[in-house]
């Protein structure tokens, strides 16, 4: 993972929430998922700048961060590199998996053709 850039200028590390992966006894932060849209970036596809401070934080303490969207691979990296990031993601509603940019998935989940069927025949009637 590239980590994202920073646009602005911030507070030091050490004021944000998630300056570590391990707070107050609790257990170290093993993963961190997030939707993309309304989540980690606003409706017009734009990355808040407290929102890179923090994909610098959990990148810096090692904490990975990870997409879990219904959009498409291709679509979501499109907007990510607008916004100077690159984080792998779980797609298609977990469809499949891909490292930023990658051709080889790390994750498949495929409907059988029965449900590929099933799927097909409930759209055509619904038409």
């Amino acid at each position: 993972m590239r980590p994202p850039s920073d646009p602005q200028p911030g507070p030091a590390a050490s004021s944000l929430p998630c300056e570590t992966a391990e707070l107050g006894g609790q257990p170290p932060i093993a993963l961190v998922v997030t939707d993309l849209d309304g989540t980690l970036w606003d409706g017009k596809g734009r990355i808040h700048p407290s929102t890179h401070r923090a994909l610098r934080t959990l990148a810096d303490a090692l904490v990975p961060v990870l997409v879990a969207t219904g959009r498409g691979a291709r679509s979501a990296w499109t907007v990510m590199e607008a916004n100077g990031v690159e984080l792998p993601g779980v797609f298609l509603d977990g469809a499949v998996g891909f490292e930023f940019g990658a051709t080889t998935a790390f994750h498949t989940h495929a409907f059988s053709p029965r449900s590929r069927l099933r799927c097909w025949r409930s759209s055509r009637s619904s038409t």
